[in-house]
Order: C-alpha cells, then sequence, then structure tokens
C-alpha cells in the first residue's frame, strides 16, 4: 500500500497551483485525496477518507469538512480560551511546515510573553525547501503559540496571537 508523505502532499498543491486544472483528485489502495482551486487561485485540500490500515500524518492538514462527531471529539481550538479578548492572529500565509527557530537547537524567535515589533520574525514555514519568515503585523505581547514546532500548517492557520500594545497618551 503507497501512502503520501507531506512531501507528496505539498508537492501536489505546488503543481496544481502552478497549472490551469482546478481540481485533482487521487485514489491509491486506502486512500483519497482531493485537491481543488477556488476562484482567485486559492488551493484547498478537501478531507481525505483512508482504512483504518492507512496511516499518513500529511493527511491531518485535511481540517475543512469535519462531521459533527469529529467536532464534537476534537481538541479545543487554539482560539477557544482567547475568545472575548483583544487579541490579533498572525496566520500562516501559506500552507507549509511552521518552524519556531532559525535552526535546529537554536532558541526559538519568540516566546509567550516576549514583546515583538511590527515587521520583527516569529517563526520559519518551510515549503518544499523553500524557508519563508513570518513576520508580525504589529507591536504587542505574545499570548500564546498555536502550532507545534516542526509541524504542517494550513494557510490561514493562526499561529500567534499577540495582544496589541496600547498607544502612549499624548504628552
Amino acid at each position: 500500500m503507497s501512502v503520501l508523505s507531506q512531501d507528496d502532499v505539498l508537492t501536489i498543491v505546488r503543481i496544481i497551483e502552478g497549472s490551469k486544472c482546478d481540481e485533482l483528485r487521487l485514489e491509491t489502495e486506502g486512500l483519497k485525496l482531493v485537491v481543488t482551486r477556488k476562484v482567485g487561485g486559492v488551493t484547498q485540500i478537501q478531507p481525505a477518507t483512508r482504512t483504518p490500515t492507512a496511516t499518513a500524518p500529511a493527511m491531518a492538514i485535511a481540517a475543512h469538512g469535519v462531521s459533527a462527531a469529529e467536532k464534537k471529539n476534537a481538541p479545543p481550538s487554539p482560539r477557544d480560551d482567547l475568545v472575548g479578548k483583544n487579541l490579533i492572529p498572525i496566520a500562516a500565509p501559506m500552507l507549509g511546515t511552521f518552524y519556531r527557530s532559525p535552526k535546529p537547537g537554536a532558541p526559538p524567535f519568540v516566546e509567550v510573553g516576549d514583546v515583538v515589533d511590527d515587521e520583527q520574525v516569529l517563526c520559519i514555514v518551510e515549503v518544499m525547501k523553500l524557508f519563508n519568515s513570518v513576520k508580525s503585523s504589529i507591536r504587542g505581547r505574545i499570548v500564546k503559540v498555536c502550532a507545534e514546532d516542526a509541524t504542517l500548517v494550513e494557510f490561514g492557520e493562526p499561529l500567534f496571537f499577540v495582544e496589541p500594545e496600547a498607544p502612549t497618551p499624548a504628552s
């Protein structure tokens, strides 16, 4: 039985994004993957279905269209404990692998409680061996790191929540 790796899925997404194709349906023994491109060129990966014997960590990226039963048993969303607070999410600009530090063994770019400046690098998202810096869009304090180091993140998924710095009163 063949299983798609994270790199395989990222390669498929890149092929779709660089082609005139609007949809790809891939079915192998025990695995079904659907990748569609919506209006405006945004690529969406639909839920993959697989038999209980198939194991593919990359299929964790399929977060769209989850059933009510799956949502009930799912772990809390990174946003659940932050509802109602004045926080700004810093989202993944693309599908890729999230890294908190510039290289293995190095300290993370930021930790919870750190004050960050506008345009400060917060993390790296790797896509097909290209390392893309993700920068803060505001000055404020890191309240939560939502993604685990070296895990796959989706486009638009919150990576950090930042509490904006209060403006200083005019003198």
